[in-house]
């Protein structure tokens, strides 16, 4: 047999076991769902299972054919409470689903006019909403809002985020939630934290419940807000509990020093 036959044989034997291994090792045989720590002392071996069958997963396709952005539409488009953070293979078989449990962290004021009755609705850190309210909610339970409500028609929906129309309050709120996130905190410790956002005169505050106004600043952007967060963060947490800077007056951010100082009144 000739070098060139025997080259070719070997070239196809090892096609052939590379379409064996496609068939039989790379079919997908376990499917697990991992819940972040916080997430995890709320969830079940029932929510798991909630969660695999919402994504689509067949058992048995090839681990190669799943498509991630799909599993996390059919998952989050299914069960309006979580949040799936990513998706993992983990050759030959084995598919992750991570997630985390989307927690109300505000409370906005809701109504079709001016005229009409006030609701109430609750949204997570990215505005996705979770619930909509008749009545006003238990004081201290959510962070509240003032001087901004969702005031005319624009649809909204458990599950999906709210709609821009509404104004760009939507995104600054987004962003206190994400420049806090972004200093560490859960979504649990951001409700601890935080009492209420302030929306007067095109200023942003943001009022612990230590009993400080952290003034973000006038005129911004939503990237000054995500920005100045942290800073604001930085510098309570510099302070110590229980002292005047903690408990009343403002911290105020200076751009000259881009840093936060505390003023009594």
């Amino acid at each position: 047999m000739s070098k060139k036959n025997i080259a070719l044989i070997a070239g196809l034997v090892f096609i052939a076991v590379i379409v064996l291994l496609g068939v039989f090792l790379f079919r997908i045989q376990t499917v697990t769902v991992d819940f972040d720590a916080e997430s995890a002392l709320k969830a079940d071996a029932a929510e798991s299972e909630k969660i695999i069958a919402a994504s689509g997963i067949i058992k048995g396709k090839s681990i190669f054919s799943l498509s991630e952005s799909k599993m996390v539409r059919n998952i989050e488009n299914e069960i309006h409470d979580v949040k799936v953070v990513n998706i993992e293979r983990r050759f030959p078989n084995k598919v992750v689903i991570h997630v985390s449990k989307r927690v109300p962290v505000y409370a906005l004021g809701y109504r079709l006019s001016q005229s009409a009755s006030e609701g109430y609705v609750l949204v997570d850190g990215d505005m996705t909403v979770l619930g909509i309210l008749d009545e006003k909610p238990e004081d201290g339970k959510y962070v509240t809002v003032e001087g901004f409500s969702l005031v005319g028609r624009y649809t909204i929906e458990s599950g999906k985020t709210l709609p821009v129309e509404f104004g760009d309050q939507i995104f600054y709120l987004q962003n206190v939630a994400a420049g806090f996130y972004n200093c560490g905190l859960t979504p649990a410790q951001f409700l601890a934290f935080i009492s209420k956002v302030v929306f007067e005169s095109n200023v942003t505050d943001v009022k612990t419940r230590s009993g400080v106004t952290l003034r973000i600043g006038s005129g911004l952007t939503t990237e000054d807000i995500l920005e100045r967060i942290p800073l604001a963060y930085e510098w309570y947490m510099s302070t110590e509990e229980g002292s005047p800077e903690r408990t009343g007056g403002f911290a105020r951010y200076y751009a000259d020093t881009e840093s936060f100082r505390w003023e009594s009144v």
